[in-house]
C-alpha cells in the first residue's frame, strides 16, 4: 500500500492484460481519512485491483489510501517515497533507470506521471504513449457536461443527473452516448479538456467516444482538475463527480 502526503498518480499503458481487462480511475480528495467515503472506495478499488494486470489506471491518491495494480506496486510505492524526498531533480534519472529495470520482464508499454499537489514536484515515465481511454472517458464527460451546464448557469436536469450516476456507477454505455451528444460530441469534449488544462487528449472525430486517446500526464491533470480549488469547476460540482466515482457498483469497481 503507498500511504503518503497529496499525490496524483497516473499510470497508463497497453499489454497483456491477465485474467481481465479493463480501465480505471479513481479519485481521492487529499487528505481523505482511509475510513471515509472516499478512502473506503479507493481501498475497495484497490482490492478489486489485486487479481488483476491492469495497464491503464489513473489514480489520485491522499493521506492513507492507495489504489494501483498490484504488478506495478513496488514501481509506484518507490515513486511516492521518492518524490516526497528531494529537493530537486536529481532523483529524475535514476528512477528511470530503476523503472526500466523493473518492467524489463513485464509485456508491453507502461507510462507513468506523478505530481506532488503539495510541492509541485513531478516525474514521467515514456511520456510519448498515448493509449484509448475506453470507459474512463465517461469521468472527462461528466465533468465536460457540468462544465458546459456551469456556463448556462443552471443545475443538471433530472435526465441529465440519472445518465451521469450511471455512466460512472455502472458504467452505462447508452447513458454515456447521451451525454457525449449533450456536450455536442467530440468538439465539446476538445474544448472542455482545453479548460480542464488537458494538453494531450484527442477525441476521436468519429463520434466513438470510447477511441478518445490520452496520456498519463493528462489523466493527472484532469484528476487534479476534481481536486483542486483552481479546477474550473465549482466546488459542488468536484464533489457531485467525487460521489459518483465513490459510489460505483461493487462489479464495476475495476473498470
Amino acid at each position: 500500500m503507498v500511504a503518503t502526503a497529496a499525490l496524483a498518480l497516473a499510470i497508463t499503458g497497453a499489454g497483456q492484460l491477465v485474467p481481465g481487462s479493463g480501465t480505471v480511475q479513481a479519485a481521492v480528495l487529499p487528505g481523505a481519512p482511509a475510513g471515509s467515503a472516499d478512502g473506503r472506495y479507493t481501498l475497495t478499488l484497490r482490492r478489486g485491483l489485486d487479481g488483476y494486470r491492469m495497464w491503464a489506471t489513473f489514480v489520485a491518491l491522499g493521506p492513507d489510501v492507495a489504489a494501483h495494480p498490484s504488478v506495478l506496486r513496488e514501481t509506484v510505492a518507490g515513486l511516492a517515497g521518492t518524490l516526497g524526498r528531494p529537493r530537486s531533480s536529481s532523483f529524475k534519472r535514476p528512477l528511470t533507470r530503476t523503472i526500466d529495470r523493473y518492467l524489463g520482464a513485464v509485456p508491453g508499454e507502461v507510462a507513468v506521471s506523478v505530481r506532488d499537489l503539495s510541492t509541485g514536484r513531478s516525474y514521467s515515465y515514456n511520456p510519448g504513449l498515448r493509449t484509448a481511454t475506453a470507459s474512463i472517458v465517461k469521468v472527462d464527460i461528466v465533468m465536460a457536461l457540468l462544465l458546459r451546464a456551469q456556463r448556462q448557469r443552471r443545475g443538471l436536469t433530472a435526465g441529465e443527473r440519472r445518465d451521469a450516476a450511471r455512466a460512472i456507477q455502472v458504467s452505462d454505455n447508452a447513458a454515456a452516448s447521451a451525454l457525449w451528444s449533450a456536450i455536442g460530441g467530440a468538439s465539446g469534449l476538445a474544448a472542455a479538456n482545453r479548460r480542464f488544462g488537458l494538453r494531450e487528449t484527442r477525441p476521436d472525430p468519429s463520434g466513438a467516444w470510447g477511441s478518445t486517446t490520452t496520456s498519463a500526464a493528462d489523466q493527472v491533470r484532469l484528476l487534479s482538475a476534481l481536486t483542486s480549488p483552481r479546477s474550473p469547476l465549482s466546488g459542488k460540482n468536484r464533489r457531485y463527480v467525487l460521489g459518483l466515482m465513490g459510489g460505483v457498483t461493487p462489479g464495476q469497481v475495476w473498470g
